[in-house]
């Protein structure tokens, strides 16, 4: 009769020959449990993957990434300091060397020669640049070298002459003859080349008088000040 049973019925399901419980009794099981509010089996098999957690490297790309490079960060810094802890050093830069410029006073600006010897150079030539006359009003005074150092020249008092900031600049390495035809130029009349060189070479045969410029920086406090009362 009960293989009769199952024939009529299309076959046992086979779910029935695993549990023991016929579909009468499975459906009046599942019927029961809902009633009681518990959950079924579709219901705990979602809140098992609602229950999961989620792996950690399903994390953003983005924030692993910046972890990381906070990591090697910190990999570095520790390698470092172990290397210092050993007695190890790091590469210095190498500082860059300032460019010596073409008048030879090897990029020190006015620290190249004492401020009373500067004074005194001033005083000699009138306080005025040798070549257009400039003077303090007119623009910064400097001392050029007669005979470029890059030439050979050096600074001795008969090498070194008043002049401005912008004929100093603009001069370089020309030689005296050359760039008093281009101061005579630009003068535009004012003087010319021979009359230039004649005062370039008066100044500088003048002797120079160091004691008097030192007590006029020490009357006046300094050297700036010095140069402004004479």
């Amino acid at each position: 009769m009960a293989r009769r049973h199952e024939d009529q019925g299309g076959g046992a399901d086979p779910d029935d020959k695993r549990s023991g419980q016929t579909r009468i009794e499975r459906a009046f099981l599942a019927t029961t449990t809902t009633a009681r509010g518990l959950p079924g089996r579709a219901d705990r098999r979602t809140q098992a993957t609602e229950a999961s957690p989620t792996p950690k490297d399903k994390a953003p790309a983005s924030v692993r990434r910046s972890a990381g490079a906070a990591g090697l960060r910190r990999g570095q810094e520790e390698a470092t300091g172990a290397d210092q802890g050993r007695g190890g050093t790091t590469k210095a830069t190498k500082a860059t060397r300032p460019t010596k410029r073409a008048n030879g006073n090897n990029g020190q600006g006015q620290n190249w020669v004492r401020p009373e010897r500067r004074l005194a150079i001033n005083l000699r030539d009138g306080l005025a640049c040798v070549w257009c006359s400039a003077t303090l009003e007119d623009d910064v005074l400097t001392l050029d070298h007669l005979r470029p150092r890059s030439k050979g020249g050096d600074n001795t008092s008969a090498n070194l002459v008043t002049a401005c900031r912008r004929c100093n600049s603009s001069r370089g390495n020309r030689t005296q003859a050359s760039f008093a035809r281009a101061v005579a130029g630009y003068l535009n009349g004012g003087a010319t080349p021979e009359a230039i060189l004649a005062h370039v070479g008066r100044c500088r045969r003048r002797a120079l008088d160091v004691p008097a410029a030192r007590a006029l920086i020490a009357l006046r406090g300094g050297f700036s000040a010095a140069q402004h009362a004479a």
